[in-house]
C-alpha cells in the first residue's frame, strides 16, 4: 500500500473536526467514514473515479484503487501526454523568445557599430573639411599679402634699380616680407588669444584668485586679484598678461612669470603653460611676478 501511494497518487487527508476537511467531504458527497476517494484531475475539472466509504481492509482497498486506475489508465496517459506537449510547447516558445531577443540584441549591436562607423567617417570628413578650410584661409592670407609686397613703393624702386644694386633689392625684399609676416602672425596670435582667454572664470567652476604684478610694481588689473578657472592652464594666464600689455601699450614683448615663495619660474620652453592652474600650485590663491626678459 505504501509503495502504491508513493508512486501512483498524491495523498491528502483530513479530519472532519477541521473546517477544510469537512468542506471537502461535503464537496465529494461523502456519506460514510472513513472515506477514501480517488480523484482524476484534468484541466480545470476534478472527477471522482473511485470511492470507498466505511472500513475496508488494506488488500481490498488496494484492489479497488488499482482497478480504478487501470480503467482510467488510457485517460491518464492522454492527460500526461497533453501535459508533456504543453511543456514542450512552452519550452519551444521560450527558445524562440530567447532566439528573438538574441536577434534583437545582435541587430542593436550591429546598428550601434554602423552608427559609430558613420560618426567616425563624419568626424574624419569634418576634420578634413576644417583642415581644407584652414589651408584655404592660409592661402587667402598669403594672396592678400602678396599683392601688397609686390606693389610696395620701396620694392618698386628697388626693382627699377635692380641691375646695379641687386643685393639691396634682395635685402629690402626680405626685410619687408619678414616684417609683414611678423605683423600678420602677431595680429592672428592676439586674435586667437582674445578668443581663448576669458576675463572671468565660468560660472559654477573652481575659482583661483591670483595677484599679477608688473616689473614697475603696478598691478595688471585695477583690483587686487584676478579670478581664473582652477582647471584652466598657466598658458591662459600668460595670454591674459599678453593681452593686458598689448591693450595698454606697455613695451614688454618677452616676459616670464614666477612666484617668490616657493621660488618657481613658469617657462613655456619647459612645458609649464600646459599645466593646470591647480597643478601649478596656484590654487586657491597665488601671486605671480611678471619679469621683462629684454630689460
Amino acid at each position: 500500500m505504501v509503495d502504491f501511494m508513493e508512486h501512483n497518487v498524491l495523498v491528502w487527508g483530513g479530519s472532519l473536526m477541521h473546517g477544510e476537511a469537512y468542506a471537502v467531504g461535503n464537496a465529494l458527497d461523502a456519506c460514510a467514514f472513513p472515506y477514501v476517494g480517488l480523484l482524476l484531475c484534468k484541466q480545470n475539472q476534478v472527477q471522482v473515479v473511485e470511492r470507498v466509504e466505511g472500513a475496508e481492509n488494506t488488500e481490498a482497498l488496494l484492489d479497488r484503487l488499482t482497478s480504478a486506475m487501470a480503467r482510467f489508465q488510457e485517460q491518464l496517459d492522454r492527460i500526461h501526454r497533453q501535459q508533456r506537449e504543453r511543456e514542450e510547447a512552452r519550452r519551444l516558445r521560450e527558445e524562440q523568445d530567447n532566439d528573438y531577443k538574441k536577434g534583437l540584441e545582435a541587430d542593436r549591436r550591429r546598428s550601434e557599430a554602423q552608427q559609430e562607423e558613420r560618426r567616425a567617417k563624419e568626424r574624419a570628413a569634418e576634420e578634413a573639411r576644417a583642415l581644407a578650410e584652414e589651408e584655404a584661409a592660409k592661402l587667402a592670407r598669403e594672396e592678400q599679402i602678396q599683392p601688397f609686397v609686390l606693389h610696395h613703393p620701396l620694392l618698386d624702386r628697388c626693382y627699377r634699380l635692380a641691375t646695379p644694386h641687386l643685393d639691396v633689392v634682395v635685402i629690402s625684399f626680405c626685410l619687408l616680407l619678414s616684417s609683414l609676416v611678423f605683423v600678420q602672425l602677431r595680429i592672428e596670435r592676439l586674435e586667437d588669444l582674445r578668443k581663448r582667454v576669458r576675463d572671468e572664470p565660468p560660472a559654477g567652476g573652481k575659482t583661483t584668485r591670483i595677484r599679477l604684478q608688473l616689473p614697475n610694481g603696478s598691478k595688471v588689473v585695477s583690483k587686487d586679484e584676478q579670478e581664473f578657472d582652477a582647471d584652466g592652464t598657466v598658458g591662459e594666464i600668460r595670454g591674459f598678461v599678453t593681452l593686458h600689455l598689448e591693450d595698454n601699450d606697455i613695451p614688454i614683448k618677452n616676459f616670464s612669470m614666477s612666484t617668490n615663495f616657493p621660488r618657481r619660474t613658469y617657462s613655456q620652453e619647459d612645458g609649464d603653460d600646459a599645466l593646470s592652474v591647480e597643478e601649478a600650485g596656484l590654487h586657491p590663491t597665488g601671486m605671480l611676478f611678471v619679469h621683462d626678459l629684454d630689460a
